[in-house]
C-alpha cells in the first residue's frame, strides 16, 4: 500500500483530475477495421453483371452502407457508380448496371 502526506506534497488536484479524465477518455474503444470478402464478377451480359460480397465482422462499428462502387479508373470510390445493398453485416448481391460494351471496369 502507498501512503503521502498530502500537506507535504505539492498536488494541483484539479489538474490531477483533468489528468486522470483525459485517460479515461483516450481509452481504446477496441474498434477495428470491418472484414469483408468479396465474389468474383458474374453473369456478365453487355449491359449488367453481378458482384457482391460478405461483411464478415463489423469491426465494433455500425455498418450503414454496404455495395460494390465501379469505374473506369482503378480504385473506385463511393463518388464513383456504386450500389445500395443496405446496411449491417452479411451476404448481399450487386447488381452491376449500365455498363458499355467493351470496355474495362475495377470495382
Amino acid at each position: 500500500m502507498y501512503w503521502f502526506n498530502s500537506t507535504k506534497a505539492n498536488i494541483n488536484w484539479e489538474s490531477l483530475l483533468l489528468i486522470l479524465i483525459l485517460i479515461a477518455c483516450n481509452k481504446d474503444s477496441g474498434n477495428s477495421i470491418p472484414t469483408i470478402s468479396t465474389i468474383q464478377v458474374s453473369s456478365i451480359s453487355q449491359h449488367s453483371s453481378v458482384s457482391g460480397g460478405e461483411i464478415i465482422s463489423d469491426g465494433g462499428s455500425q455498418i450503414i452502407a454496404k455495395g460494390v462502387c465501379w469505374s473506369e479508373q482503378q480504385a473506385p470510390t463511393i463518388s464513383d457508380k456504386k450500389t445500395d445493398n443496405g446496411q449491417g453485416p452479411g451476404y448481399f448481391n450487386s447488381n452491376l448496371e449500365d455498363l458499355e460494351s467493351n470496355k474495362s471496369y475495377y470495382k
